[in-house]
């Protein structure tokens, strides 16, 4: 086998491998999804190549053409899922595929639509591909760029970089593949060049992946490699077996895949069911954990009670009414029953409104704060703008605070400064409403955490629930209004709650305009 050929099936193994390995990080993080995709393309691509030189089959041809169309769009989305923005510019998506699909159309249908018969691999065909693939990529690399150049953060920078390079030598190296079509030298360097910006890219995807919860273990990254060497030792077992017979060696091929693609989905899907199970029941500890802290002094409150009261009828003592031991006992039973209350709301958040002083209940949260958790953090809490009176649920308004100031001291373990502001302020949509917004000092989040934020069971600390802001965000639409993260990495963030003041006539009018 030539040296192009080896160089060929190396290169397609490696992107197997590497779409693996970032398909192991994908149930945590988006980016993991695209970067699999896309090196799942470029395997295909490759594979497809080098069963064309080997089988002189034009079928092989046109599936090595669509594979590259497809990993351009798939680069698009890694670029837009790396700097946050794959829901914002949805429509970018949208023009990615439009443009893709008639190039796969005319790739695919070549063979049985006279008009289309020859163009592919032609001269026209070539400048059309190049302009698809510099266009999509070029802007690719300008977004990934532009999301550079406004972080501060050193090492969010230099992901960018290294992103933006490996665009680089993947277009580069794509590029080369076209150089036959327009009449020029072919370099056999194209796909080691190809597998190259993989690999950086990958290197991005596990550099971000314990930032957004998920973590590679040794083991993912053998069985990846495990898998890519399988799949060039099959291949060459293949040949070596069948010789050069084009139809033997495709339908060979064609079964090793499917096996090894039915293997590799059982492996995913029963790891993927581990790691589930392992999240939910850690969830469902710390729920536990939490609950038990919380009714942990309403119950020692009651017990000790209980027991000056056992103790005084033991001893034949009268016991009045107004006794302050038994005037304890009905308030932490109030406040046992509020603590399952509230962790039954949280399932299901539904406003209770009523007329009440919103600045107050914002107070007793933010006081309510345990010191210890405070420590080292300058607190400054103002609701002197706040309105006189808004219709709200008191419970759920303090529960949304308490989230919103704990998620903000634990991003701040060294110290810093909390700022809470309460104010009433005149919404376009919402009119006359009171905004709540939460700033802090602390870690920040890079734009791929940010764009996730406020996700059900979404976190990235290893002892969070993932439910603090996504109660937040659900009880900011219970009201009728609205719920906004902006953050910096290493500057902070800031969370701002939305409450329209008359937020039953809002709510109503937010039904109407869904139904």
């Amino acid at each position: 086998m030539s040296l192009r050929l080896w160089i060929t099936t190396v290169s397609s193994a490696g992107h197997l491998a590497l779409a693996l390995l970032a398909f192991s990080t994908a149930r945590r993080t988006r980016l993991g999804w695209s970067v699999g995709l896309a090196s799942l393309s470029l395997a295909g691509w490759l594979f497809a190549q080098l069963m064309f030189r080997r089988t002189s089959l034009v079928h092989w041809d046109h599936a090595a053409q669509i594979g590259s169309f497809l990993a351009v769009a798939f680069g698009v989305h890694v670029c837009l899922e790396f700097v946050g923005r794959a829901r914002a510019l949805r429509w970018v998506l949208w023009a990615t595929w439009c443009t893709a699909l008639p190039l796969v159309a005319a790739s695919a249908l070549e063979p049985w639509v006279a008009p289309l018969r020859r163009w592919p691999g032609s001269f026209s065909w070539a400048l059309v591909v190049a302009v698809y693939g510099l266009g999509w990529m070029a802007y690719s690399m300008v977004t990934v760029l532009a999301h550079r150049a406004r972080q501060s953060d050193v090492e969010e920078r230099a992901r960018g970089a290294v992103l933006f390079a490996a665009l680089l030598i993947n277009t580069a190296s794509a590029m080369l593949e076209l150089t036959k079509a327009l009449g020029l030298p072919q370099p056999d360097l194209g796909h080691l060049g190809t597998l190259a910006g993989t690999m950086l890219t990958a290197s991005v995807v596990l550099q971000t992946a314990p930032a957004e919860g998920a973590q590679v273990t040794a083991s993912e990254a053998l069985s990846a490699g495990a898998v890519g060497v399988a799949s060039v030792t099959a291949v060459h077992a293949v040949f070596s077996i069948v010789g050069e017979k084009p139809a033997l060696a495709a339908l060979s091929i064609s079964c090793l895949g499917v096996l090894l693609a039915g293997a590799t989905r059982w492996l995913l899907h029963h790891r993927a069911l581990r790691r589930e199970r392992e999240a939910r029941h850690g969830w469902l500890g710390r729920m536990t954990e939490q609950l038990a802290h919380d009714l942990k002094n309403p119950l020692a409150a009651l017990r000790g009670a209980i027991e000056v009261v056992e103790r005084r009828v033991a001893a034949g003592t009268v016991i009045a009414k107004d006794d302050k031991m038994l005037a304890l006992l009905r308030p932490q039973l109030d406040r046992i029953e509020g603590v399952l209350e509230r962790y039954l709301r949280t399932a299901s958040v539904v406003a209770v409104l009523r007329d009440g002083d919103l600045g107050a209940a914002v107070l007793d949260a933010v006081n309510a704060t345990d010191p210890a958790l405070i420590g080292a953090v300058a607190v400054d809490l103002d609701v002197a703008r706040a309105p006189e009176r808004c219709s709200f649920d008191a419970e759920l308004v303090r529960s949304a605070v308490d989230n919103l100031v704990r998620n903000a001291l634990l991003a701040m373990p060294n110290g810093g400064a909390l700022t809470v502001r309460l104010e009433r302020e005149h919404e376009r949509d919402l009119g006359d409403a009171a905004v709540l917004t939460v700033t802090d000092t602390g870690v920040g989040m890079d734009a791929r955490v940010l764009a996730r934020a406020g996700e059900d069971f979404f976190t990235t600390r290893s002892d969070g629930s993932g439910l603090g802001l996504s109660f937040v965000r659900r009880v900011a639409l219970a009201h009728g209004g609205r719920f906004a993260i902006d953050s910096k990495l290493g500057r902070g963030t800031t969370v701002r709650l939305v409450l329209p003041l008359f937020a039953a006539r809002a709510a109503a009018r937010k039904r109407g305009k869904s139904e």
